[in-house]
């Protein structure tokens, strides 16, 4: 039974030695490939940093257009009406006021 045990520890020995053997090439080629992973790692962070940092200032930008826009379309709502309105009701007495001062200064 021992024997057994100890021909089974032998075998599987001689068959991990066989694959190191035959996959230590392979081994060289992923610690090579994991050391190209580190630089290649640290140029995507900083691209998708710059990415980031780029997104934040359109947003600013975004927002500080969205809200000039929106001044300007409560001056054109909320001011130009009324001024209109009050120049349309104005006029005509003004105009009243002044005829009424040429006929009577003649």
């Amino acid at each position: 039974m021992r024997g057994r045990i100890r021909l089974a520890v032998r075998r599987c020995v001689v068959v991990i030695e066989d694959n190191w053997r035959m996959t230590r090439d392979d081994a060289r080629k992923a610690f090579l490939i994991a050391l190209l992973a580190i630089p290649i790692s640290l140029a995507v962070a900083t691209f998708l940093g710059m990415v980031i940092i780029t997104v934040i200032m359109v947003l600013a930008i975004v927002i500080a257009v969205l809200c000039l826009v929106s001044v300007v379309l409560a001056i054109v709502l909320v001011i130009i009406p009324p001024v209109v309105l009050i120049g349309l009701i104005l006029a005509p007495l003004y105009y009243a006021v002044w005829m009424l001062r040429r006929r009577l200064t003649r």
